[in-house]
C-alpha cells in the first residue's frame, strides 16, 4: 500500500512540474485598436522616440512613428489612429501558436500557418497578426496591423 502511495504521489508531482505557468502578456494590444497618439501614451508611457514617417503604409498621409518599451515597440499613426505595430521582443519567445498571448490576444489556429510565420486575417479587432521567426525556434518580431 505504501508503494502505491509513493507512485501515485510521484505521477501527481510529475504532473504538476509538466504544468506551465500561464503566459503574462508584454502589453495588451486591445487597449491599443483604435487609440490615438494620447491613448498610446497613457498605456504605454511616453515614447522613446517620435517622428514624422512618410514609408509604406503612410506616403503623404499623415503618419508618425513613436517608439516605446525599450526599442521594442514601434507604432506608426495614420490621422492620429493606430495603424501598424511592430514589435520585436528582446527576450525568447518560442515561436508557436499560444504566443500571441504576450499580446493580451487569446490563441487561436491561425490562418495561414508555414514554418516561418504565423498569421490571423480579421483577428479579434485587428486586420491582422504575424508572428514571424527566422533561423531558429524563437520570435524575432511580431506585426500587427489594426482594421481602420
Amino acid at each position: 500500500m505504501e508503494k502505491i502511495k509513493k507512485i501515485i504521489l510521484f505521477g501527481a508531482l510529475s504532473l504538476l512540474n509538466n504544468c506551465s505557468e500561464p503566459i503574462k502578456a508584454i502589453f495588451d494590444i486591445n487597449q491599443l485598436v483604435n487609440a490615438n497618439i494620447e491613448k498610446a501614451n497613457q498605456v504605454l508611457g511616453k515614447p522613446e522616440k517620435s517622428e514624422k514617417f512618410t514609408q509604406q503604409p503612410c506616403g503623404k498621409d499623415n503618419c508618425f512613428l513613436n517608439v516605446y518599451l525599450n526599442n521594442q515597440l514601434e507604432i506608426i499613426f495614420l490621422n492620429d489612429k493606430v495603424g501598424r505595430i511592430t514589435f520585436t521582443p528582446k527576450n525568447k519567445i518560442k515561436f508557436k501558436e499560444n504566443s500571441i498571448e504576450y499580446l493580451g490576444l487569446k490563441p487561436l489556429k491561425p490562418t495561414t500557418e508555414t514554418k516561418n510565420v504565423l498569421r490571423w486575417d480579421n483577428f479579434y479587432n485587428l486586420q491582422e497578426v504575424a508572428v514571424f521567426k527566422m533561423n531558429n525556434d524563437y520570435i524575432d518580431y511580431y506585426l500587427i496591423r489594426v482594421t481602420f
